[in-house]
């Protein structure tokens, strides 16, 4: 009689990346927003100029297909390290957690803290999502319940919300466990950042934490640390780097090649907390 081999289950992110494959690969042969006839090449030379002062068109489907591929895997491993390093016992001390995103754009950080919620005990994860542009909703519903329904000890709610943080402080009666803040600081003007972290610092719950995560160019880490440091509120438990970790995701090699994905994690992130008394 032959040997019945079993294989381990897949790991819950390698599973979201095969649908995201799957549903997300095929791109439109025009862009939607110059009009011209597009190939995969363009579309990853544009989504990749846009972390380096370039224009990210959000609005285009072809982009938000390219971000997703490129770069997702490596971003939620990337927000999924602090977590998992600094606030473990925080989150999971508690039956119900709450998050918001500031740009979260695809979901990258509810599906980090779902991975590290994954155990053998119950939590509710209520997950707030403020982006500028309404065309990141579908998908970030999308993959956050396909990664959701892998985790059968955590129970979902998410809430997508249109706004510009730019433009005016976000205001919201409800307070946040944990606030994220992911490669937004870099991508905006030096005069909003310090817009953006006030409004994190007014969402965080007493002795809550914020996480800001981005890249790690000296210049850019230097004035990101000179506007944290301009904060009221919030003190510094840590800052690091993550340079050469694998995202643990295996890609096919024409997907690969052809996304030019980013495989290896190379970010600075910050662990912030709110100096305000719970008592």
């Amino acid at each position: 009689m032959d040997k019945v081999i079993i294989l381990p289950p897949e790991p819950p992110m390698q599973t979201l990346m095969d649908h995201i494959f799957n549903r997300y690969r095929k791109l439109a042969t025009a862009c939607s927003i110059k009009g011209i006839p597009v190939d995969t090449k363009n579309c990853v030379r544009c989504c990749a100029d846009s972390y380096f002062g370039g224009k990210s068109e959000y609005a285009c489907d072809n982009f938000r297909r390219t971000y997703l591929i490129k770069y997702l895997a490596v971003q939620v491993e990337q927000i999924d390290w602090p977590i998992r390093v600094h606030l473990l016992g925080y989150v999971r001390e508690k039956s119900t957690v709450s998050a918001i995103s500031l740009g979260g754009g695809p979901g990258t950080e509810a599906i980090a803290l779902m991975n590290n919620l994954s155990s053998d005990d119950n939590y509710e994860l209520t997950h707030d999502n403020i982006d500028a542009t309404i065309s990141w909703k579908t998908m970030y519903e999308d993959i956050t319940q396909v990664f959701a329904k892998q985790i059968k000890n955590v129970k979902l709610k998410t809430r997508f919300v249109t706004y510009d943080l730019t433009s005016a402080t976000y205001h919201s009666h409800q307070l946040y466990d944990i606030v994220f803040i992911s490669w937004i600081l870099s991508q905006i003007d030096d005069q909003y950042r310090s817009r953006i972290l006030e409004t994190s610092r007014n969402l965080v719950k007493p002795q809550g934490y914020v996480l800001v995560t981005d890249r790690t160019q000296e210049t850019l880490v230097e004035n990101i640390a000179s506007s944290l440091n301009e904060v009221d509120g919030l003190s510094w438990i840590k800052k690091e780097g993550q340079l050469r970790h694998h995202c643990g995701v295996t890609f096919p090699e024409d997907i690969k090649d052809d996304f030019q994905v980013r495989i290896y994690c190379n970010s600075t992130y910050w662990l912030l907390q709110s100096c305000e008394s719970e008592f």
